[in-house]
């Protein structure tokens, strides 16, 4: 958690930076955004259905590599011209999240009136950003930097290196990753880590509990393969080390030495990005953790099922997401967490711990603003209205509350807002502020880069 808060901060000022330095070079104006459907799409293109495809250009990228987009698409020379083949090709280039103002050019050929041409039309997002920042507090001190790129080198490579000190500790993350790699259905990532965990208890009638500190170092690699648009498995395999560093309160423990996890995961459906900033489309997602299996640690395994819709209508989303998992027994460090930034708006982190998870949210986007400053900056800001609903319980031996071993249900309401900055990739900001229902604990705000879910 602290890491995500941490990288969230620093990305919000990182973000912040550079619109500021940016600026708008005209001024601009505003631009009503209505969404293409694939299906309009396909219809504007099918006089040219069957026909010899004789070229395929690209324009207005600076960084992306042609190679790198053409490894993307289906459609290729030589062919026969396939209006529903050349829509998803373009939605494979939005969802990379790199690209935008994508369109697609589809003309007769000046040499032969049985061949058309096709001239894909786009833009780079900014993808090397800096990120820093700073927070104390409760005794506390962390304070970091590093930097990340969403199109290393004009081939799509994601990467991130992030370091941090958190009350005189170094913690640091390195992260490599890419998918489809060289025109393949193969993705691949690396990722090195070591990250403090501080957590804070609550019994369940939130009064204090206590809290406790730990540390993880870590190496994971994940590969996966697409046997289609719609279905991915991929399997990640790590190995990592824990050590307990503070306890205050409750009972907590890690387990020593090596200890190693393989992960397969399968997806099924997929979201898309619509007019650059848009979600519409549903997915599941079941996954099954073992880890230890050999020794000398205990073994322990997890199951979890997700499933997430995002539905478009007009300029507006409706988002739901269900999600649950189970556990066998293990240490709370490795049990399920509800609440505040993860999961649960207006509750604070780590509000309930345990080896069973349930929790949804619901969320209405209402589409509020919109900005175009040609060839600079694109500003998208939308609302937010949300319920959030979940429980994790089942161990009581944290903090000895025999409640804990029991579901019970938290419940939230809020809203909040999406700043998209279209230019850079990545960089939907959001604020959201939840009021707490069930039970009433207050308020409680969270900062984020990206979608809720």
């Amino acid at each position: 958690m602290l890491k995500i808060a941490l990288v969230t901060m620093m990305c919000i000022l990182s973000c912040s930076a550079f619109g500021s330095a940016m600026g708008d070079s005209s001024s601009g104006g505003f631009k009503e955004i209505e969404p293409i459907s694939t299906k309009e799409l396909i219809q504007s293109w099918q006089s040219f259905e069957g026909k010899n495809i004789s070229a395929i250009s690209f324009k207005g990228q600076v960084r992306t590599r042609e190679l790198a987009m053409r490894w993307l698409m289906n459609t290729e020379v030589g062919e026969k011209f396939s209006a529903k083949k050349l829509a998803r090709d373009l939605q494979a280039l939005a969802n990379t999240g790199v690209l935008y103002d994508i369109k697609a050019n589809v003309n007769p050929s000046a040499n032969n009136s049985e061949d058309v041409t096709i001239e894909v039309c786009l833009k780079d997002k900014w993808t090397l950003i800096p990120i820093f920042g700073a927070e104390g507090g409760g005794g506390s001190v962390v304070y970091g930097g590093g930097i990340y790129d969403t199109n290393i080198a004009g081939f799509f490579i994601s990467g991130l290196f992030l370091g941090y000190n958190y009350n005189g500790i170094f913690s640091y993350e390195v992260n490599l990753s890419e998918d489809y790699i060289a025109g393949t259905n193969v993705d691949a990532a690396f990722d090195w880590s070591n990250n403090i965990n501080p957590t804070i208890i609550h019994n369940i009638d939130n009064t204090s509990a206590g809290q406790y500190t730990w540390q993880r170092q870590q190496e994971e690699t994940m590969i996966g393969y697409h046997f289609s648009d719609y279905f991915k498995f991929s399997v990640v395999a790590d190995i990592f080390r824990d050590a307990l560093l503070e306890t205050k309160g409750v009972n907590a423990t890690v387990y020593a030495g090596d200890q190693y996890r393989f992960r397969p995961t399968v997806v099924w459906g997929r979201t898309n990005i619509v007019n650059d900033y848009l979600e519409e489309g549903s997915e599941v997602r079941g996954s099954f953790a073992s880890s230890n299996f050999l020794g000398p640690a205990p073994a322990y395994q997890e199951y979890k099922l997700e499933f997430k819709k995002v539905i478009l209508h007009g300029k507006n989303n409706i988002g739901f997401f269900l999600g649950g998992g189970a556990m066998t027994s293990a240490p709370a460090p490795y049990e399920f967490l509800v609440g505040g930034y993860g999961n649960l708006r207006g509750f604070m982190d780590s509000r309930q711990i345990g080896p069973y998870l349930f929790h949804g949210n619901l969320e209405y986007r209402p589409f509020i603003y919109h900005k175009y400053a040609s060839g600079v900056t694109r500003v998208v800001l939308q609302g937010n209205l949300f319920t959030d609903f979940g429980s994790a319980w089942g161990d009581s031996s944290l903090v000895g509350d025999s409640g804990t071993r029991q579901f019970n249900a938290l419940w939230s309401i809020g809203a909040g807002l999406r700043l998209n900055l279209i230019r850079f990739s990545g960089a939907i900001i959001r604020l959201d502020a939840g009021r707490t229902v069930k039970p009433d604990e207050g308020w409680g705000f969270t900062f984020g880069v990206g979608q809720f879910f």
